[in-house]
Order: C-alpha cells, then structure tokens, then sequence
C-alpha cells in the first residue's frame, strides 16, 4: 500500500467507531459533533455544500472516502452521510487525528 493511500485511510482514524452527536452546517462548511470532543470539518471552495442524511445521528462512524466533489460517511447501522458540491472541490479533516 502506498504511504499517501495509508496517510488517506489514517485521517479519520481518530473519528472512527465514535457516535455522531450533531450536524451543524453553514453554507461552505459543515462541521460533524462527535462523542469525546472529536470533529470533522467539511469544508468547499466553492459552491454550497448539499447533504444527503439518512439519519445518521446517534450512530458510530465505520469509514470515510473522499472524492473530488463528494464526501461519504459510512456508519454501523448501515446508513450514510454524503456531502457534495456541484462546483469547485470538498475537502474534510478530522481533529483528533
């Protein structure tokens, strides 16, 4: 495996398998509340970032992929949390990392 795809899968190591308290969301950043004082920032460069959420609060964090206009959040119960934009690029970070 290469160390840039590891760095990737990392990321979001501090994240997982922790209960997503909140969604609060702004028009280019949503931020991701998580149990224990952790968070993912998503933020865009450009367009409003739209939400698709299936009900995802409450539920513990199993995987993140990002792509250039999209962000996925896999949970436990088998929902998701997708983030996109239609124009410029969307980016998320985690604190702890």
């Amino acid at each position: 495996m290469s160390s840039c795809l590891a760095n990737k899968m990392a990321k979001f190591d501090g994240v997982k398998n922790y209960t997503l308290l909140e969604i609060e969301r702004s028009q280019n950043e949503v931020t991701l509340v998580f149990r224990d004082n952790r968070f993912v920032f998503i933020t865009s460069s450009g367009d409003e970032i739209k939400l698709e959420d299936e009900g995802v609060e409450g539920a513990e964090l199993a995987n993140v992929s990002e792509e250039q206009k999209r962000v996925v959040l896999g949970f436990k119960n088998g929902k998701k949390l997708v983030a996109w934009v239609e124009n410029g690029e969307i980016s998320a970070e985690s604190i702890p990392e």
